[in-house]
């Protein structure tokens, strides 16, 4: 976590929290203005479309409003003259809804019976973060979960962690879940890390990432103690897409990650797996009498483990990319404004803008181009 240095190396991840409190863009920023009477908030709406009119002042098509549902009720919001629409829907929800009004490649909205107002590539260039587990049991209850049962007994809570809580803004209910880990270089070949490995200091019963939580979220007295340790390839070659299963904003869309469709991520998280192992029956770990879940004892050769890997790859939560960033309005949907190309007071200001997917997480970059826009948004008014 030191930024003058190289970013290979052990620690703990910076994460977003105040006071023992996860911290999102709303409560960090939008909290403090939502009594602000230019401001109105609706909560538990669905846009199924931005209104556009061809023909702007400078030739362009012009973003006008959305439509939206709320209720059960149709309704639509209009901009005055001289306003914008922001699209902040992130990595699948603004392609989609940039198709479905009609931004997108040509022949993919003909298909859907979608009257194209601009062609561009959306959806195209989705990149994320593949992953998966190494996991290990253990006969000792040392897990974080181990923590919210009584003296780690199955069955009965513990008061403990909510009164640390309370009093403190300390322990385990602070935890993301995944504070410590590190970034390494796989091979010497590697210019910057290619791997991030997160420590959970808990047991994934499944080698399938997140569905670990809803799983435990039911389970959680009587959960077994362990610890796992999660590859992910940081800085992935594969590439996929976002595409309309159909043109009702009903129909969520189609998304093809593109995991492991280049064979260099794959050996990035099976040398993350090799790593995992040598780490899991280190002696600093052996006292625990690690037992080894997935990818399983059986499991050896290069093979074998990149067979795992491909069954069990997910998601390491940072979908970019889709409604790429650049200076070319043939390849790019917005340009270093974020200005939708070739429709005027629309622009997006997501993660879906980013041209490359930082070797890292990506929610402070999020933000970064949320304050960006900003000030862009400020210039312009």
């Amino acid at each position: 976590n030191d930024w003058d240095k190289g970013q290979a190396g052990v620690g703990p991840f910076h994460v977003m929290q105040h006071n023992g409190v996860r911290t999102s863009a709303a409560s960090a920023f939008l909290s403090k203005v939502m009594h602000d009477p230019q401001l109105d908030v609706v909560t538990g709406a669905q846009v199924s479309k931005i209104e556009i009119d061809s023909g702007g002042k400078s030739k362009n098509s012009a973003a006008k409003g959305v439509s939206y549902t709320k209720d059960g009720q149709a309704m639509t919001a209009s901009i005055e003259d001289g306003g914008e629409i922001i699209l902040a829907a992130g990595a699948v929800g603004s392609p989609h809804l940039l198709m479905l009004s009609g931004i997108g490649p040509k022949e993919h909205l003909k298909e859907h019976g979608i009257d194209c107002v601009a062609d561009l590539p959306v959806g195209e260039n989705l990149q994320d973060h593949p992953a998966a587990v190494v996991c290990f049991k253990v006969d000792k209850k040392v897990a974080l979960t181990d923590e919210f049962k009584f003296f780690g007994i199955s069955g009965i809570p513990s008061p403990m962690p909510l009164l640390k809580w309370l009093l403190g803004s300390k322990g385990p209910l602070t935890s993301v879940g995944c504070d410590y880990g590190g970034f390494f270089k796989t091979s010497e070949a590697k210019e910057d890390p290619d791997l991030q490995m997160r420590f959970i200091p808990a047991l994934a019963q499944s080698p399938l990432g997140i569905s670990n939580y809803k799983e435990y979220g039911e389970k959680w007295l009587s959960w077994p103690s362990g610890f796992t340790f999660q590859n992910i390839c940081c800085r992935p070659k594969s590439k996929g897409y976002i595409r309309l299963k159909s043109s009702n904003y009903h129909d969520k869309p189609i998304i093809s990650t593109g995991y492991l469709s280049s064979d260099e991520d794959v050996v990035s998280i099976r040398n993350g797996l090799k790593l995992s192992r040598k780490l899991g029956s280190s002696e600093q770990f052996k006292k625990y009498n690690p037992v080894e879940l997935f990818p399983g004892p059986e499991v050896q050769s290069d093979e074998e483990l990149d067979s795992y890997i491909r069954r069990s790859a997910h998601s390491a939560n940072a979908l970019v990319g889709s409604c790429k960033m650049g200076v070319d309005a043939k390849t790019c949907v917005v340009d270093p404004e974020l200005r939708v190309n070739g429709v005027d007071a629309l622009r997006v200001i997501d993660s879906s803008v980013m041209p490359v997917l930082p070797g890292g997480q990506t929610c402070s970059s999020t933000v970064m181009i949320a304050e960006k826009g900003a000030d862009l948004l400020l210039d312009h008014a």
